[in-house]
């Protein structure tokens, strides 16, 4: 038998569904799945657990993987003295999420691969991140921590298992638990004025983003200030966004060939990435560009959100519907990123002589590059504008332009012959739902296009000239994409709903073929809430509002506090304590990490519940729920974007605009274009066929006014009623008077 397939005997990890964990089958450690098997084996044995926790896409597991478990030596110490488990954590986000904690609180930092060691009841004693295999840089070699921990507890366990103890003591004390008293008085929107002078110290105001070095993107942070622009009318918020969108979409972050971005950047200038690809950056990101659009009308944003768009259509879709993971950084262990740079002879390879000529100016390619592996590989990043290269070539601007498209295409089919690196396809219900929301906001920004094709007014930041040559796209383009956006968005959650929802339990986290993995995460829940609600916005179909409702439900009776208020992470405790005991404690998420929190997203759904359909229920759920996590906001701020959003909904008036028209008639199309294409946060756009106008949910001011148009509207096709805070304006036909009462009425 080969040492693949002995492994594979061994360590029980050869038939997970998860590839991170098959990618460790052939090692010589006798890996265990997280389970209560493996609990139970360390208590029989009297060992700690080594845990070990990692992604597929993650560079540094990898790295470990092979300097260390497949180790023959190492491995032999690991099984004679530890009980080893590893785990991926896009699998299981609720075990990441607690041994993240512990471990932080021990190191002040967290991150993957993470690695600690744990009692047999599951409590960390000791842990940290990457440990090389020799020591280096301040870190002791793994043979050494191996060796000390295990010693450590043979001879003192009562003073592990006490630390043990006093560290999970700890980190109960801390956030993200809510206020243990139940909430009371009013959501506070001073909250939004700490965040944004929060946001005001941390800007980076050379490069965009927030702090230094890594940068990651946090576009919910993005969102939020767009937001707030809208509402308080504050230059330096829009300022602080589109500066920071620009930065991103400039940067090496972002894939100019293939469209999409990288996860975060490495450098304070968004310049250098860590390559991997993910969907919930991606899905968030789209979103901000969209409201970036919108808010704005810079050209740069639509750009980016159809690349994005474009890269989500060839990498990472399932035909069937549904959002893969992630792409992988590199191809093999010896490579940084080289599926997506390039040295100059590779561009000259690729290009004609004139093209490779611009693409080198536009993107900084070089005998000298970025990476440290291999000196002469190039990030890709915008250096120049195509005006600055079209001075520095004596060509004319749109030759530049020109040649720059054809370059990229020409780039990309030379890539396309590379190795690619690898694609979780697992489809992950949490960051699916992002994905839908994500492409239904798409779908309305891209109405936009209305604005642009008849010259209507609306607020809109002068195009920056460097930024602007290049993106413009055919109108075909935009309409073709837009139509894909919502049938694939559409398609998703009808799958998701077919396959990994069951009646009575909710979502599960993730559905590998047709199989459904690992179920009563909140996230799952409120991410797929908030996608239906979406889908209802943009489609009209009630179906999709009561599948929203049905997931409230779920929501308030499995997972909310009522008494505290907030959101647990998990449903329900049955068996977890056999597990390990950190499980047995729910959580209230409220940080976003990156993803929107799960308790930030269950507010949001709750507040948009409330305005779609008058209940006092949902408005006091979203009201409980803002209330108690006052604390923790103050203290993340733009760290808990989605919480901020969702408390800036709560205090914004209420605007609603409906259109009742033949949906297939293109008057009902220009009008909800007009609507949807009107920059307003937190605005209820959404179609109403007039067949189903006597059983919809309007606001009662709406719903008068319908009945009372009757006859009238029926012969006059498509009209749009549009009403904020109780009051109404006339309805109109006008698609230009359509877009500015969602502008402006009740402001």
């Amino acid at each position: 038998m080969t040492r693949a397939g002995e492994a594979a005997l061994t360590n029980r990890l050869a038939e997970s569904g998860s590839a991170y964990l098959k990618s460790a089958a052939h090692q010589p450690v006798d890996w265990r799945p997280w389970g209560a098997e493996a609990f139970d084996r360390a208590r029989e044995r009297d060992l700690p657990v080594l845990l070990d926790i990692g992604a597929v896409w993650c560079h540094w597991c990898h790295v470990m993987d092979r300097e260390s478990y497949e180790d023959p030596e190492l491995a032999r110490l690991i099984n004679e003295s530890f009980v080893p488990v590893k785990v991926d954590r896009d699998e299981r986000p609720d075990v990441d999420r607690r041994y993240q904690r512990a471990v932080g609180a021990i190191t002040g930092q967290g991150g993957w691969p993470l690695t600690a060691f744990l009692t047999p009841e599951g409590k960390v004693f000791f842990g940290g991140t990457y440990f090389p295999p020799a020591a280096a840089h301040g870190r002791p070699s793994f043979r050494d921590v191996l060796s000390r921990v295990a010693e450590v507890y043979r001879s003192q366990k009562e003073q592990v298992l006490q630390q043990a103890d006093q560290i999970q003591a700890a980190i109960r004390r801390v956030p993200p638990h809510a206020a243990p008293e139940p909430p009371a008085g009013e959501p506070d929107g001073l909250l939004l004025e700490l965040a944004e002078r929060a946001m005001e110290r941390a800007f980076d105001l050379d490069n965009g983003g927030f702090g230094a070095a890594p940068k990651f993107p946090n576009p919910g942070a993005s969102i939020l200030l767009l937001t707030r622009h809208a509402r308080t009318g504050r230059a330096h918020l829009i300022e602080m966004a589109t500066r920071t969108l620009t930065a991103m979409a400039r940067g090496g972050i972002r894939d100019h060939v293939g469209g999409g971005f990288h996860r975060y950047a490495v450098d304070e200038r968004w310049r250098v990435p860590h390559f991997e690809k993910m969907a919930y950056d991606n899905a968030e990101l789209l979103a901000a560009y969209a409201a970036g659009w919108l808010a704005t009308g810079e050209p740069l944003d639509r750009e980016v959100l159809l690349e994005t768009a474009r890269f989500f259509r060839e990498v990472l879709t399932d035909p069937a519907g549904g959002f893969y993971g992630s792409q992988d950084a590199d191809v093999g262990l010896e490579d940084d990123g080289d599926f997506f740079t390039w040295t100059p002879e590779e561009v000259e390879a690729a290009l004609p002589p004139d093209e490779a000529e611009a693409v080198k100016l536009r993107y900084d390619v070089n005998a000298q590059g970025e990476m440290h592996h291999n000196p002469a590989k190039n990030v890709l990043f915008a250096a120049l504008s195509p005006q600055e290269v079209a001075r520095r070539t004596g060509r004319e601007p749109a030759e530049v332009e020109r040649l720059l498209a054809h370059g990229l295409r020409g780039l990309a089919r030379a890539r396309a012959a590379r190795p690619a690196p690898h694609v979780d396809s697992t489809l992950y219900v949490n960051w699916n739902g992002l994905c839908i929301s994500a492409f239904c906001r798409a779908y309305r920004a891209l109405a936009r296009e209305w604005e642009a094709e008849t010259g209507a007014g609306g607020p809109s930041a002068a195009p920056r000239p460097q930024e602007a040559a290049g993106s413009a796209a055919p109108a075909g383009i935009v309409a073709e994409t837009r139509a894909w956006l919502l049938e694939f968005a559409r398609r998703t959650f009808e799958r998701l709903w077919a396959e990994a929802h069951r009646p009575g339990v909710g979502f599960a986290h993730a559905l590998r073929g047709a199989r459904p993995e690992v179920w009563g995460l909140l996230d799952d829940q409120a991410k797929m809430g908030v996608a239906a609600l979406d889908l209802f916005e943009v489609t009209g179909e009630r179906s999709f509002l009561e599948r929203a409702l049905e997931i409230a439900g779920r929501l308030r009776s499995d997972y909310e506090d009522p008494e505290a208020g907030g959101f647990h992470d998990l449903m329900k405790l049955d068996g977890l304590p056999a597990e390990a005991a950190p499980l047995a404690e729910r959580h209230k998420p409220i940080e976003d990490d990156p993803v929107p929190s799960a308790n930030g997203t269950a507010a949001q759904l709750f507040v948009r519940l409330a305005a779609l359909t008058g209940s006092r229920e949902h408005a006091g759920t979203a009201r409980r729920t803002l209330l108690a996590f006052q604390r923790e906001a103050r203290v993340l701020a733009h760290h808990a974007a989605a919480h901020l959003l969702a408390l800036d909904a709560y205090l914004t008036p209420e605007v609603r605009a409906v259109v009742v028209g033949d949906p297939a008639e293109a008057a009902t199309r220009t009008l909800l274009d007009a609507a949807w294409g009107a920059w307003r946060p937190h605005a209820i756009v959404h179609p109403l066929d007039p067949a189903a106008v006597p059983g919809a949910t309007l606001p009662a001011e709406m719903a008068a006014m319908l009945a009372s148009a009757g006859e009238e509207r029926r012969a006059g096709g498509a009209v749009a009623y549009v009403c904020a805070a109780g009051v109404c304006a006339a309805p109109t036909s006008d698609p230009a008077e359509t877009a500015r009462l969602v502008r402006e009425l009740g402001r």
